[in-house]
């Protein structure tokens, strides 16, 4: 595993973690209302949106990463892999939704928005997935933040570089 967060980036450092794609290891960074203000404002009724810039430099076979999001209301887990961004059906009141992007040739941003059940994931300014979220929170008490890799099942894993990640209410 690596974590590299002093390298001149377009914005200045980004972060790199990397974890390995067999059954071993997993790393995450993790924001919540145990450990930070971030949440303040945020609430899927009134609606929001994160934003990211990433780069997947290689990736298991099942997801290399993932930015996971609880507003206390609902829970919303985005997929990233060498080849594609996807929303489980786990999460969504619809099938697995996947869109087919190259995500090692370059930064790519990620918006996600999410007002009340609705949820929409843009891939550099254009709407590629859709759905409505349905899977509630059921977790710690709190909202939070988090990404990176949070499995140590096989086929999971990967190295990502990240940018930035924003948040703002809307």
């Amino acid at each position: 595993m690596g974590i590299e967060d002093d390298v001149n980036c377009d914005y200045d450092k980004r972060l790199r973690i990397d974890t390995p794609t067999f059954s071993d290891g997993r790393l995450t960074y993790k924001t919540s209302t145990l450990s930070s203000t971030w949440y303040d404002h945020v609430n899927n009724a009134i609606g929001y949106s994160v934003k990211f810039r990433i780069k997947v430099i290689d990736s298991g076979t099942y997801k290399c990463q993932e930015f996971y999001i609880d507003d206390k209301t609902y829970v919303c887990s985005i997929y990233l892999k060498s080849n594609s961004i996807s929303v489980d059906a786990v999460f969504i009141a619809e099938a697995t939704q996947s869109y087919s992007v190259d995500l090692t040739d370059g930064y790519h941003i990620v918006e996600i928005n999410i007002i009340g059940t609705s949820l929409s994931v843009k891939i550099d300014g254009v709407e590629r997935i859709t759905g409505t979220l349905n899977a509630a929170s059921g977790g710690e008490g709190s909202q939070y933040l988090e990404f990176g890799d949070k499995s140590s099942t096989a086929g999971y894993g990967g190295e990502v570089y990240w940018d930035y990640i924003k948040y703002k209410v809307t």
